[in-house]
Protein backbone atom coordinates (compact mmCIF):
# COMPACT_ATOMS: atom_id res chain seq x y z
CA UNK A 1 0.00 0.00 0.00
CA UNK A 2 1.31 3.33 -0.93
CA UNK A 3 1.95 6.20 1.87
CA UNK A 4 -0.64 8.23 -0.03
CA UNK A 5 -3.31 5.66 -0.29
CA UNK A 6 -2.59 4.65 3.56
CA UNK A 7 -3.11 8.65 4.23
CA UNK A 8 -6.38 8.79 1.97
CA UNK A 9 -7.93 5.69 3.82
CA UNK A 10 -6.74 6.98 7.38
CA UNK A 11 -8.61 10.44 6.38
CA UNK A 12 -11.98 8.63 5.59
CA UNK A 13 -12.07 6.46 8.45
CA UNK A 14 -11.95 9.68 10.56
CA UNK A 15 -14.75 11.00 8.86
CA UNK A 16 -16.68 8.42 10.77
CA UNK A 17 -19.29 9.60 13.19
CA UNK A 18 -19.53 13.27 11.47
CA UNK A 19 -23.33 14.57 11.83
CA UNK A 20 -25.37 13.78 8.97
CA UNK A 21 -25.26 17.61 7.48
CA UNK A 22 -20.93 17.00 6.83
CA UNK A 23 -21.82 13.98 5.37
CA UNK A 24 -24.43 15.29 2.96
CA UNK A 25 -21.49 18.34 2.43
CA UNK A 26 -19.06 15.50 1.22
CA UNK A 27 -21.38 13.71 -0.66
CA UNK A 28 -22.25 17.03 -2.68
CA UNK A 29 -18.72 17.50 -3.23
CA UNK A 30 -18.34 13.64 -4.70
CA UNK A 31 -21.68 14.44 -6.85
CA UNK A 32 -19.80 17.27 -8.60
CA UNK A 33 -16.43 15.09 -9.01
CA UNK A 34 -18.40 12.04 -10.73
CA UNK A 35 -20.53 14.69 -13.11
CA UNK A 36 -17.72 16.83 -13.95
CA UNK A 37 -15.68 13.49 -14.96
CA UNK A 38 -18.53 11.47 -16.70
CA UNK A 39 -19.93 15.20 -17.84
CA UNK A 40 -23.58 14.04 -16.77
CA UNK A 41 -25.90 17.12 -16.32
CA UNK A 42 -27.03 18.53 -13.28
CA UNK A 43 -30.22 17.51 -14.22
CA UNK A 44 -29.84 13.63 -14.61
CA UNK A 45 -29.78 11.23 -11.55
CA UNK A 46 -26.06 11.20 -10.30
CA UNK A 47 -26.81 6.92 -8.81
CA UNK A 48 -26.11 5.88 -12.20
CA UNK A 49 -22.94 7.34 -12.91
CA UNK A 50 -21.85 6.53 -9.43
CA UNK A 51 -22.10 3.03 -10.05
CA UNK A 52 -20.66 3.41 -13.67
CA UNK A 53 -17.35 5.23 -11.89
CA UNK A 54 -17.50 2.17 -9.03
CA UNK A 55 -17.70 4.84 -6.20
CA UNK A 56 -20.08 4.14 -3.02
CA UNK A 57 -21.82 6.86 -1.73
CA UNK A 58 -19.61 8.46 1.07
CA UNK A 59 -21.34 6.84 4.07
CA UNK A 60 -21.26 3.86 2.90
CA UNK A 61 -17.66 4.27 1.57
CA UNK A 62 -16.24 4.74 5.07
CA UNK A 63 -18.17 2.20 6.65
CA UNK A 64 -16.64 -0.07 3.64
CA UNK A 65 -12.90 1.62 4.65
CA UNK A 66 -13.20 0.47 7.96
CA UNK A 67 -14.57 -3.41 7.57
CA UNK A 68 -11.52 -3.45 4.86
CA UNK A 69 -9.08 -1.90 7.00
CA UNK A 70 -10.36 -3.98 9.99
CA UNK A 71 -10.19 -7.83 8.02
CA UNK A 72 -6.16 -6.39 6.37
CA UNK A 73 -5.39 -5.76 10.46
CA UNK A 74 -6.92 -9.35 11.35
CA UNK A 75 -5.28 -11.09 8.66
CA UNK A 76 -2.04 -9.75 8.60
CA UNK A 77 -2.26 -7.70 5.82
CA UNK A 78 -2.02 -4.31 7.33
CA UNK A 79 0.97 -2.39 8.68
CA UNK A 80 2.70 -3.52 11.93
CA UNK A 81 1.37 -0.56 14.45
CA UNK A 82 -2.55 -1.34 13.13
CA UNK A 83 -2.12 -4.81 14.55
CA UNK A 84 -1.47 -3.97 18.18
CA UNK A 85 -4.83 -1.81 18.06
CA UNK A 86 -7.40 -4.29 17.21
CA UNK A 87 -7.57 -8.12 19.02
CA UNK A 88 -9.63 -11.02 18.31
CA UNK A 89 -11.93 -11.15 21.74
CA UNK A 90 -11.62 -14.72 23.86
CA UNK A 91 -13.94 -15.01 26.22
CA UNK A 92 -12.66 -16.51 29.55
CA UNK A 93 -16.12 -18.61 30.29
CA UNK A 94 -18.51 -20.22 27.98
CA UNK A 95 -20.48 -17.85 26.92
CA UNK A 96 -23.27 -18.30 23.96
CA UNK A 97 -21.85 -15.30 22.12
CA UNK A 98 -18.83 -17.57 21.91
CA UNK A 99 -18.65 -18.61 18.62
CA UNK A 100 -18.97 -15.12 17.61
CA UNK A 101 -16.51 -13.55 16.30
CA UNK A 102 -15.74 -10.37 17.96
CA UNK A 103 -12.78 -7.43 18.72
CA UNK A 104 -11.67 -6.90 21.87
CA UNK A 105 -12.27 -2.86 22.81
CA UNK A 106 -9.08 -1.68 23.98
CA UNK A 107 -8.88 0.15 27.81
CA UNK A 108 -7.80 3.28 27.81
CA UNK A 109 -6.46 4.97 30.96
CA UNK A 110 -6.97 8.59 29.82
CA UNK A 111 -8.93 10.48 28.07
CA UNK A 112 -7.69 11.99 25.48
CA UNK A 113 -9.43 13.80 22.55
CA UNK A 114 -8.21 11.03 20.20
CA UNK A 115 -10.51 8.55 22.42
CA UNK A 116 -13.59 10.87 21.66
CA UNK A 117 -13.15 10.70 18.23
CA UNK A 118 -13.14 6.97 18.40
CA UNK A 119 -16.14 6.57 20.83
CA UNK A 120 -19.14 6.44 18.05
CA UNK A 121 -16.88 3.33 16.50
CA UNK A 122 -16.74 1.81 20.27
CA UNK A 123 -20.43 1.41 19.92
CA UNK A 124 -21.17 0.59 16.66
CA UNK A 125 -22.08 -3.01 15.51
CA UNK A 126 -21.12 -3.72 12.42
CA UNK A 127 -22.39 -7.09 12.47
CA UNK A 128 -25.67 -7.08 11.85
CA UNK A 129 -25.27 -5.24 8.33
CA UNK A 130 -21.86 -7.48 7.40
CA UNK A 131 -20.94 -10.86 7.73
CA UNK A 132 -18.15 -11.94 10.52
CA UNK A 133 -15.00 -11.75 10.22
Amino acid sequence: MHLSSLILAIAIVCYYGLPKSQLDKLQRVQNVAARLLSGVRKQNHITPTLKALHWLPVEKRIIFKILLMTYKTLNGLAPSYLTTLITRHHPTRKLRSSSRSTLQVPRVKTSTYGDQLRSPLRHQNFGTHFPTI
